[in-house]
C-alpha cells in the first residue's frame, strides 16, 4: 500500500467576522467591484494564503554535574510553556495587491484603536490538517493572536509573467487548542493535556 505523499493537505483560515468592521466597510466594496468570486473579505484573504510556518520545537535539557559525569535531564516546564509561539503566514500578492492593504489596514486599526475598543488580541487563526478524503483530521487553533509585523511590499517593473510576489504576516499567540478526529465516533474532540 502506498501512503499519500501530498504535503499540501491543509487549510488555514481566518474565521467569520475576523476583520474589524472598519476594514470590512473600506475593502469589501473594492473586492466586489473587482468582480472577484468571493463573498467576504475572509474568503478572499483565505484564498491568498500560500504557506504557514510553525516554529521548530527546541527543548534544551537541564545539565547537572555528578562527579566526572555530566547528566542531562528534562526541564520541569511543560512543552507549551517553553516553545516559541510565533506564527508566520505567507500570502500571494494577486488581485491588485488587495490582500496586502487589507491586512495592513487591520494592523493599523489594531494598533490605533487600543485595548478599550477592539480588545487586546486578534481572533483565533485555525489550521486544519486533512485526511485523504479531504476531511479535517487534526485542527490547531491559535488563540490570543498579537501581530508583530509584516514583510515589505516590493513592486518592480521587471517582474516576469507567470510569477507573483508574496508577503508575510508575523504574529505570536499565547495559547492553542488541538482537536483530533476520534476514530470510533467520527467526531472532532479537544485534546486535553494532563498537568
Amino acid at each position: 500500500m502506498l501512503l499519500n505523499n501530498l504535503s499540501q493537505q491543509f487549510v488555514v483560515y481566518f474565521g467569520h467576522n475576523w476583520f474589524y468592521p472598519e476594514v470590512r466597510d473600506r475593502w469589501e466594496p473594492v473586492m466586489l467591484k473587482m468582480g472577484l468570486p468571493y463573498i467576504t473579505l475572509e474568503d478572499m484573504v483565505n484564498s491568498q494564503i500560500q504557506s504557514i510556518t510553525f516554529p521548530a520545537l527546541n527543548m534544551e535539557p537541564v545539565t547537572q554535574q555528578r562527579a566526572m559525569y555530566t547528566l542531562q535531564k528534562r526541564d520541569a516546564g511543560q512543552v507549551d510553556m517553553r516553545q516559541d509561539k510565533s506564527l508566520n503566514i505567507t500570502f500571494k500578492l494577486t488581485e491588485s495587491y488587495l490582500t496586502y492593504f487589507i491586512i495592513r489596514h487591520q494592523m493599523d486599526m489594531y494598533h490605533k484603536i487600543g485595548v478599550n475598543v477592539k480588545g487586546l488580541y486578534w481572533d483565533p487563526i485555525t489550521v486544519q490538517l486533512l485526511d485523504d478524503q479531504g476531511y479535517a483530521s487534526i485542527t490547531y487553533e491559535q488563540h490570543q493572536i498579537t501581530p508583530t509585523g509584516m514583510s515589505e511590499l516590493s513592486l518592480s517593473y521587471g517582474a516576469r509573467l507567470g510569477t507573483y510576489n508574496t508577503f508575510t504576516l508575523n504574529t505570536v499567540y499565547n495559547f492553542f487548542d488541538i482537536w483530533y478526529k476520534n476514530t470510533y465516533t467520527g467526531k472532532m474532540e479537544k485534546l486535553t493535556l494532563e498537568l
